[in-house]
């Protein structure tokens, strides 16, 4: 996955860079300068799947086995209609 970004960006950057060379602007030079950060920032990020997935631990960090994360779920609070602030069509912000 990764290298797909890094070749996506490289893309990009190549892109950016001819049409700023075309056409010398305020707005290629911008999109250049996006791509450049980019493709530089591909690099500074580790991949986060390499880490302990959290889906698989509880708030205490203990590992959940399938019975524990279909409580987890199941005790999940379920919003309804009548609990949004739609209900009345009283749209206060």
């Amino acid at each position: 996955m990764r290298i797909l970004i890094r070749v996506l960006t490289i893309l990009a950057l190549v892109i950016s860079t001819g049409w700023l060379y075309f056409e010398p602007d305020f707005e290629p030079a911008f999109t250049t300068v996006v791509s450049l950060s980019a493709l530089i920032s591909t690099f500074f990020f580790h991949d986060k799947s390499t880490d302990q997935d959290s889906s698989t631990t509880d708030t205490t960090g203990s590992p959940l086995n399938d019975e524990n994360k279909a409580k987890t779920i199941q005790s999940a609070p379920k919003v309804t209609y009548s609990d949004s602030a739609t209900h009345n069509g009283d749209n206060h912000f």
